[in-house]
């Protein structure tokens, strides 16, 4: 009986196919459609438990191959909606190895995650259900199942690339989300994954996060002055940024914490070029009459502030020796008084807020592993650790 269904949703689901691309979609079979992907999800999730013959025929049928049709034929984000829904259902809830490789095969998933959904913007409930598939198929990864989705002859690692576009979207579950979806992808030891991840514009997320750092105690900065220069001023706005630097801090250092020296050394890079000496040591070292007028400078306190904040989360031997030289080794100040003094130009793709269409170009990157490898190494070399 249940393959007997299972054959009928099928014929109904291919006939409909048919049907629509001449016809087009009316709100009756696009119910309809609705409906069979619901049942079929439901069929799907009995047939891990109770029958795996239903899952061998799911293969046999090709549902895939139908599937792809809906999804990419039609821009109704309900048809997009239900197949996601669906195939967060059988990504998480599959066990049976060949069904998720028959799942992940023919770039179906790749496709489905490069789309773009024109909808995402301004439809938070259909990002939700959009980041939650990242997140299912993210929790799956390993060295073997990375291969289907990771395209190393392209250049291209869709879930990765997606998910660094999402980095500072302003909504705590799915910032958090995307966190840990980047979080274990780099735990993998896969080397042209790892590779991937240090070359451009890949390498351009680890100085996103050091900008976003940098632009947090700014703003940390700006609202403390606002209480003090405004009556009565109330607000939580400087707790909210307090939370959001300190969970920055601890999301690096559980990235120290996979110990990938490269990964590691880039970030160590990009947090002390793009944030903690022009910003933090420079406000320390210069006072406002020496500052340049253009530049407002950070409160001491804040820069202090933050110093306590790195002693308390990073945890990295390497960064923490670079810190404390820098600060209480008065002889280093003099060979970085040029970084100190001119800020660098941020990543072309850097922004603090985000925005729906990101840019692609990576150009202002030309130089950056050369010349901040070379700074650093200088410092690791000077103070003899």
């Amino acid at each position: 009986m249940h393959y007997l269904t299972l054959f009928l949703l099928y014929r109904t689901l291919y006939d409909l196919m048919e049907y629509t691309t001449q016809e087009g979609i009316n709100k009756l079979n696009s119910e309809i459609i609705v409906e069979a992907i619901e049942i079929l999800q439901e069929y799907l999730l009995y047939g891990e438990t109770k029958d795996n013959k239903i899952l061998e025929l799911f293969c046999e049928y090709n549902f895939i191959d139908i599937l792809k049709i809906y999804s990419f034929g039609y821009k109704d984000k309900i048809f997009i909606s239900k197949i996601i829904k669906l195939l967060n259902a059988l990504i998480k809830n599959i066990s049976k190895e060949t069904v998720f490789y028959y799942l992940m095969s023919n770039n179906f998933i790749n496709n489905i995650i490069s789309r773009n959904f024109v909808f995402l913007k301004n439809d938070k409930n259909f990002l939700f259900t959009y980041v939650d598939f990242l997140d299912i198929l993210s929790i799956k990864l390993n060295i073997n199942t990375v291969q289907f989705l990771f395209q190393e002859e392209r250049g291209r690692f869709p879930l990765l690339d997606i998910a660094i576009k999402l980095h500072n979207y302003p909504d705590n579950y799915i910032n958090l989300t995307i966190k840990n979806i980047i979080l274990r992808i780099v735990k993998i030891e896969y080397k042209p994954l790892n590779r991937y991840l240090c070359e451009l514009p890949t390498i351009s997320y680890f100085c996103f996060l050091a900008c976003q750092i940098k632009d947090e105690i700014i703003n940390l900065s700006n609202e403390m002055d606002k209480k003090k220069k405004i009556k009565n001023y109330i607000s939580d706005q400087s707790n909210i940024i307090i939370d959001n630097i300190k969970n920055n801090l601890i999301y690096i250092q559980n990235i120290f914490e996979i110990n990938s020296y490269k990964i590691n050394y880039i970030i160590i890079n990009c947090m002390f070029y793009y944030c903690i000496i022009p910003y933090i040591l420079y406000n320390l070292n210069f006072n406002k009459e020496k500052r340049k007028s253009s530049d407002k400078g950070i409160k001491t306190s804040i820069c202090i502030f933050f110093i306590n904040m790195l002693f308390i989360y990073i945890k990295n031997d390497i960064f923490l020796n670079i810190l404390y030289t820098l600060i209480f080794y008065p002889y280093m100040l003099n060979s970085i008084n040029d970084y100190m003094e001119n800020k660098p130009i941020e990543p072309i793709n850097y922004d603090f807020n985000w925005k729906h269409c990101i840019k692609n170009s990576s150009s202002s990157f030309s130089n950056y592993i050369q010349y901040n490898f070379k700074f650093l190494a200088k410092i690791y070399i000077d103070i003899n650790f």
